[in-house]
């Protein structure tokens, strides 16, 4: 190695990536994670750890598919069903720790506390061990892997401190055991809020209520002729939003029709709701969707357009959060306007030096968040080692400003152009064109099939031998597992 070491801040999905990114370009990683355990939000617990923010419920599964999700050169098990429950995802993580031999380089029961800035360009890290210990480290380059998921937002209403039924974030929620005979109320419009407004709906709650300011589009996880909706996406499709509404409306053709529609265009909508499951709870009359909230009672719920909903005993909150950062300071990341400064969703402008410093993963992944934050540590690392350079402050200031407003409340984006735009900068992105004189079967499935993170691996730096076989057993792995019957009575 370089002896350059790099701080890393959490081991989750962008810190285990990043660890990954580091050594493999000579620098010396040393990741602090608080808690005892890798994987962040898919390492679960019954009851949430202690500074934890975001937490995973216990019959979650992904919302995108496993081939479109994986990491680049480590695919998920052929046997695994396309979409993957928690505790899969959890093995998942182990795995590729252990293939790359990623533990050693980490510390848990560490704590950041502060980072500080030295006069040669270094970083000074304060770290608590949890027993009152305290150390501080000095590091050439810091990797921020703490993720948008840092403080439950909680909406303001009149009346909310006189409830007398549950309150709970959706990071508190489990399962619908506290739900049962009860009447509840589910706020939020994405994939988190419908999943637990139909699992309450399913398990025991009398009515449940999904409030939603301006309704929502709903995707199925499988599409047309069962393909995982995921999977349609490919580089020859120039207006993805039109695919997703194809997608949205291939299952639900009139969402008027089951209290579902939209008050803004695809385009606009932050945030989808994948779910398979809502249109039976509703026609079923078990779950409701209503208008957003104007105010609560002791034990009601009033709506914007005056309807009272009375023996409510239940509210819970699937309204996202809120971006902070106990151990950095705000000026580094945010303006004056709590609007986030990062070029390419990355490198911190409102530090001295901002290629000595990297956020990974602040941003909600409006697709599969792996691959996203895995070409986002692949990105920050050739900055570390020079080989992709920064342009002038000033020059990055106007390339944020031209981008969306992307505040303290974290914002999604369309996570595949954001792949393209950072695999073209470190020379992993293939070449149609290049690829068409060597290999054309190979051009066209990088081209008109699935966009797969396996595709970021043929060319460029730290490419993988096994990346081309990987893009052509897409179909086989996500059919194999779940056609069995067929494979064992139709022979």
């Amino acid at each position: 190695m370089s002896g350059k070491r790099v701080a890393i801040i959490g081991a989750g999905v962008a810190g285990l990536v990043s660890i990954k990114s580091c050594f493999e370009e000579g620098l010396e990683p040393v990741c602090f994670e608080r808690h005892n355990d890798i994987g962040g939000i898919w390492y679960y617990t019954e009851q949430l750890r202690k500074g934890q923010a975001a937490a995973t419920y216990d019959s979650v599964v992904t919302n995108h598919s496993k081939e479109m999700s994986c990491f680049s050169d480590f695919p998920f098990p052929k046997e695994w069903p396309p979409f993957l429950s928690r505790l899969r995802v959890h093995e998942y993580l182990h795995s590729y720790a252990d293939h790359f031999a990623l533990k050693k380089y980490i510390k848990f029961n560490a704590d950041v506390m502060k980072i500080e800035a030295n006069s040669d360009g270094g970083w000074s890290v304060t770290i608590s061990n949890g027993a009152g210990g305290k150390t501080e480290e000095v590091f050439d380059y810091v990797m921020v892997c703490t993720g948008v998921f840092s403080k439950p937002h909680f909406p303001s209403y009149p009346g909310l401190e006189t409830f007398d039924g549950i309150k709970m974030h959706s990071n508190e929620y489990r399962d619908s055991s506290k739900f049962k005979d009860k009447r509840v109320v589910v706020v939020g419009a994405a994939s988190t809020a419908g999943e637990v407004a139909c699992e309450l709906a399913r398990n025991g709650s009398i009515q449940v209520f999904l409030s939603m300011r301006n309704g929502t589009v709903v995707i199925p996880r499988i599409g047309v002729q069962c393909t995982p909706w995921d999977l349609l996406c490919s580089r020859s499709i120039v207006n993805r939003d039109r695919i997703l509404d194809k997608i949205a409306k291939w299952r639900i053709q009139d969402r008027t029709k089951i209290g579902l529609q939209c008050s803004e265009p695809i385009v606009n909508i932050k945030s989808l709701m994948v779910n398979d499951d809502i249109q039976d709870r509703i026609v079923q009359g078990k779950l409701e969707p209503v208008v957003g909230i104007e105010k609560f009672g002791k034990n009601s719920v009033t709506l914007v357009k005056g309807r009272i909903l009375d023996d409510i005993g239940a509210v819970v909150f699937a309204t996202g959060y809120q971006i902070t950062f106990q151990f950095l300071k705000d000026t580094w990341v945010f303006d004056e306007s709590d609007n986030l400064q990062l070029y390419k969703l990355v490198c911190p402008i409102g530090v001295d030096e901002p290629d000595r410093m990297a956020l990974i993963g602040m941003f909600a992944p409006g697709g599969a968040a792996f691959p996203a934050f895995e070409l986002q540590a692949r990105w920050a690392v050739n900055v570390f080692v020079k080989r992709v350079k920064l342009p002038s402050k000033e020059q990055m200031r106007a390339c944020i400003q031209k981008k969306p407003k992307y505040g303290r409340f974290y914002r999604s984006i369309s996570t595949l152009p954001y792949q393209e735009e950072l695999a073209e900068e470190i020379g992993a992105n293939p070449s149609f064109w290049k690829t068409l004189m060597y290999d054309p079967r190979l051009a066209m499935a990088c081209w008109y099939g699935p966009q797969v993170p396996y595709t970021y691996r043929l060319q460029g730096p730290r490419t993988w031998d096994g990346a081309r076989e990987a893009i052509f057993s897409v179909w086989e792995n996500t059919t194999c597992p779940t056609n069995s019957y067929r494979s064992t009575h139709m022979k």
